[in-house]
């Protein structure tokens, strides 16, 4: 059965000769460029979201973990479910440790930046 789905969503999103060719550039930008929105959100959310920087730091952790896992075995969903197991665990022993460690280089290397209001302390 999902053999089937995965057919028909290629069939479906597979580009052919009558595609036009704005189509096929925006498909090519999809998988190739729109990923980089990741880090550009995370930088922005740590930068200027506070409250969120906690969030960024365990998904910093859990995509430092998938990594590795998947670099040293190389299966996608096993990589990100351990990456993930792997950063809660991580976090539940020493979270708030490496979490206050983070913030402390954060204000020292962004002293002056905070200072004149560019981003948030």
């Amino acid at each position: 059965m999902l053999e089937n789905i995965n057919y028909a969503l290629f069939a479906l999103l597979n580009a052919t000769p009558a595609s036009p060719q704005w189509a096929i550039e925006m498909a090519i930008f999809i998988a190739k460029d729109l990923i980089l929105i990741v880090p550009l959100l995370v930088v922005t959310l740590w930068l200027w979201g506070p409250a969120q920087r906690q969030m960024v730091f365990k998904l910093m952790l859990a995509l430092t973990i998938s990594l590795t896992v998947s670099w040293a075995i190389g299966h996608g969903l096993l990589a990100g479910m351990c990456g993930c197991l792997g950063a809660a665990l991580i976090w539940h022993t020493f979270g708030p440790a490496l979490y206050h460690q983070l913030q402390r280089l954060y204000r020292l290397c962004f002293s002056l930046p905070i200072r004149k209001g560019w981003v948030r302390g």
